[in-house]
């Protein structure tokens, strides 16, 4: 086990330990006997030198003795050999107070004894002249000096006596000390000994013995490791390796459990598998992966393969695959390279039939070698429901372009005679009528616009179902288009006596990347739906910004009326196409329920939805939301087509190309009041003769004619190589169906009207498509 450098070493820190506190002891000891010692021999050379000192002034104090009594002799004997006597004691005294250590008596001494010395001599100078009285003066001064020198001498010798004692007290004060100071070091090693025999004894030697006894144990019943787990606290070697005991308990218990798991695992593994093996519906072959002779199989192979009673170790792999032989050696090549591949293109040869199969082999090591597990599921009944799939898919695909054929064929052929009728009652309505037959024209108009509503909600409907339906985003204004779309409803609202007011949020966006089209397509079904089912009390428009994530703004447009609201059932089921509150309310308000549909699904395509909150008898409120990305782009503005006069197109001259009599007496009738010059071709081929015969300054082309059609007569047009070859055409066409604008413009026209036509449309196409700069008009310029 690797230790962790971070952990302290115990067994290092407790042999340290050891080592320091013999070292101290050992140190302290040594010391402590030095320190002695040297106190001792301090105190005795101490001791010896006050010694001597007291000897000295002892000894000062017998030459002082010796002086006095060597002037009493010379006084008394007046002899030489006093004098004598007298002078040695003088010179004896000098030379003892020379040896102390204190100056002041030595000085003290050697005057004193000079003065003594001095009246001595002088006395006995009077005495040998019989002159007493001065002699006995002088003698009497120096008995006083002499009893100075004597007390001074005997104080010294006291002082040094005092000194002696001193430091004889202090010696033995120091010696008990020192015998205190042994007894209580010794005292502390033993206790210290036996401190470390403990910590030892329990930090080291006991773990030990606990790791000894807890393998023992566990060597015995190492199915219970785990019992004999160590309490270690720390984190030296000796807890690091109560762990790492610990660890190899839970490993080994938990090797023999996994172990034990294991064995009834792969036990029941091995049953699992035979069963599979047994019991499996698809073939199980075993293979040797270099003979390819089978080695095993399954009795589901036995059954597939139709082998009987046959020993299957005589047959290899290739034997019912004869037929395609590269095809199964490179399966079995991707095998060995990968270990594994799967094979959904062969089959197997049987004596009267060949079965698709699926194969999937694995390679499995084995004791003799590497062999290859071979998954084989017979594919017939896959492959013949996969044909039946393929073709329900086929009739489906039918059906569905059935469905748009149809659904293109139904708008074509309700749009051609409705063109018809809206074309005549609008150039009805611009000529100037009796207000009877103008009511009744206005009637005509509108019933036509509620069809084509009616026809349009159904192809959207159809275009939502089949997922091709798509929006085209561009810089718009929100506001306007809410503005605008106020005030379409404005006279309607104004005839049922109803308050219609808009609330827009200053916090919108100025410009959005929107679809208009179809966010006022949602807009006015609400609004349509909110006036039609309320006939008192008001309509409300708000429009707000709900949140706003990066540049991309979630707006709420709400429209609350209050009228005849709905239930909780009818609620439900608002937004499901063909539905309305009950039959009624079609009989009364009219309607085909597909408004509310298209737009909620058209807001959900948006990144929005529409939501309703309702009461019967209180009214509704409709929330349309979606998603608006908030740009800097500049909206494009709308087109301003002046109104037509006789100069403005009086001088054209306009090929018109239909082969219904009606549709052309349509556009003409709509045209008549602008004096255009109209020819009139009904196919292609009359067109192409027409442009060859004179010249025009645009044409008007239906797509669908016989003898030659109208994508066949653009064509022509474009790549005839004629002077009139970029010409303005404008499709006038039937094919309102989803992509059919994009279709016919990418062929070369110039514009695209859907019919019925819309007189106002016509016209602006008509004027945009003459902005065309054209070829031969630049060349006409310039020559001239």
């Amino acid at each position: 086990m690797k230790r962790n450098p971070r952990h302290k070493s115990t067994l290092k820190t407790n042999f340290l330990i050891i080592m320091g506190v013999f070292i101290v002891s050992t140190a302290a000891i040594c010391a402590f006997t030095f320190s002695a010692s040297n106190t001792t021999r301090r105190a005795f050379v101490q001791q010896d030198i006050l010694l001597e000192r007291y000897k000295l002034a002892f000894n000062l104090s017998g030459a002082v003795h010796e002086l006095l009594y060597r002037s009493a002799d010379l006084l008394n004997s007046l002899s030489d050999v006093a004098l004598d006597d007298f002078v040695h004691a003088r010179k004896s005294l000098e030379n003892l107070s020379i040896d102390l250590a204190e100056q002041n008596l030595t000085i003290f001494i050697r005057n004193t004894t000079e003065n003594i010395s001095a009246g001595s001599l002088k006395a006995m100078g009077h005495y040998i002249k019989n002159d007493r009285v001065a002699g006995d003066a002088i003698m009497i001064n120096v008995r006083s000096l002499s009893q100075d020198l004597q007390q001074r001498v005997l104080e010294n010798q006291a002082a040094r006596f005092a000194e002696l004692e001193a430091i004889e007290s202090e010696v033995i004060e120091t010696n008990r000390h020192i015998s205190t100071g042994i007894a209580l070091l010794v005292l502390f090693i033993f206790i210290n000994c036996g401190v470390l025999f403990f910590l030892i004894f329990r930090k080291t030697i006991e773990p030990i013995q606990n790791f000894v006894i807890a393998l023992g144990k566990a060597a015995d019943a190492p199915q219970n490791s785990k019992k004999y787990r160590l309490q270690q606290q720390g984190s030296g070697e000796i807890a690091q390796a109560a762990r790492a005991l610990n660890s190899l308990l839970d490993a080994t218990e938990n090797a023999l459990h996994d172990a034990r798991s294991q064995a009834e695992i792969a036990e029941r593994s091995e049953a699992r598998w035979r069963a599979i093996f047994n019991l499996s519906p698809d073939a199980i072959i075993l293979i040797n992966q270099d003979t390819t002779n089978i080695v095993d199989c399954n009795p589901a192979t036995m059954a597939m393969l139709d082998v009987g009673d046959k020993d299957f170790t005589q047959f290899s792999a290739f034997d019912f695959h004869k037929h395609e032989v590269e095809k199964l050696e490179q399966f079995l090549k991707e095998i060995r390279a990968n270990g594994h591949a799967r094979a959904d293109n062969l089959s197997c040869k049987l004596a009267d039939k060949i079965i698709p199969v699926s194969i999937v082999g694995v390679d499995v090591p084995d004791d003799e070698g590497r062999s290859t597990m071979l998954y084989v599921r017979d594919m017939s009944e896959i492959v013949a429901q996969r044909r039946e799939l393929e073709a329900a898919q086929r009739e489906a695909e039918s059906a569905s372009e059935a469905k748009s054929a149809f659904l293109a064929t139904m708008s074509h052929e309700i749009r051609t005679p409705l063109n018809g009728m809206l074309g005549m009652a609008q150039a009805l309505n611009a000529s100037a009528l009796p207000s009877d037959d103008a009511d009744k024209v206005d009637t005509i108009i509108e019933s036509g616009d509620m069809l084509m509503t009616i026809l349009n909600d159904i192809l959207d409907i159809s275009k939502i179902g089949a997922s091709q339906m798509q929006l085209s985003k561009v810089p718009s204004s929100l506001r306007t288009l809410i503005t605008h779309t106020h005030k379409l409803f404005s006279a309607q609202a104004d005839d049922k006596g109803l308050d219609f007011e808009i609330s827009i949020s200053p916090e919108i966006p100025e410009t959005l990347r929107i679809d208009p089209v179809r966010v006022r397509q949602c807009l006015t079904n609400l609004i349509s739906n909110a006036l039609k089912f309320t006939t008192k009390g008001a309509v409300h428009i708000e429009a707000i910004l709900e949140k706003t994530t990066g540049k991309i703004n979630t707006v709420a447009l709400r429209v609350s009326d209050s009228g005849i609201g709905m239930d909780e059932e009818t609620r439900q089921r608002i937004f499901s196409p063909f539905i309305q509150a009950d039959s009624s309310i079609s009989r009364e308000f009219g309607g085909t329920g597909l408004g509310l549909a298209i737009s909620h699904e058209l807001a959900r395509m948006m990144g929005g939805d529409i939501t309703v909150q309702s009461t019967c008898g209180q009214g509704s409120v409709f929330t349309f939301t979606f998603e608006a990305e908030q740009t800097e782009q500049t909206i494009a503005p709308d087109l301003k087509v002046s109104k037509p006069t006789g100069n403005s197109l009086g001088a054209r001259n306009l090929l018109l190309v239909d082969d219904s009599p009606i549709n052309r007496k349509v556009i003409r009738t709509l045209l008549s009041a602008t004096g255009i010059q109209i020819t009139e071709a009904e196919n292609g081929q009359e067109a192409l003769d027409c442009l060859h015969a004179e010249a025009f300054d645009l044409v008007l082309l239906d797509m669908h004619m016989p003898v030659m059609s109208g994508p066949e007569t653009i064509a022509h047009i474009r790549n005839d190589g004629e002077l009139w070859h970029d010409i303005p055409v404008i499709a006038v066409t039937a094919d309102a169906m989803l992509g059919d604008k994009e279709r016919y413009m990418a062929m070369g026209l110039d514009g695209y009207l859907a019919k019925p036509i819309d007189q106002r449309m016509l016209l602006v196409t008509l004027f945009k498509a003459m902005e065309k700069p054209r070829e031969t008009e630049k060349a006409i310029k310039k020559t001239a």
